[in-house]
């Protein structure tokens, strides 16, 4: 499996990161530069599970069940 990082997460906000390696570095963290460097890692990764909520007064989980399956065949072939 390939390199699932992302760019940056704080490439739209660079004050942020700023602001984090300021805060690392005022506490007192002697490596706050890797910290930084393993959080934005850590943050750049896709979540493992998805979280599916489901409105029980409008569908049933059972409906809303066969639904998500429904999709996720036509769309990846999986449950096929």
């Amino acid at each position: 499996m390939g390199d699932l990082r992302l760019n940056n997460p704080f490439e739209k906000c660079p004050d942020v990161e700023r602001l984090l390696l300021g805060e690392l570095q005022d506490a007192g963290v002697t490596d706050a530069e890797s910290r930084l460097s393993h959080l934005k890692s850590w943050l750049s990764l896709p979540p493992q599970y998805t979280t599916v909520r489901v409105n029980t007064r409008l569908t049933s989980i059972k409906d809303a069940k066969v639904s998500v399956q429904r999709y996720l065949t036509e769309v990846t072939g999986i449950f096929a």
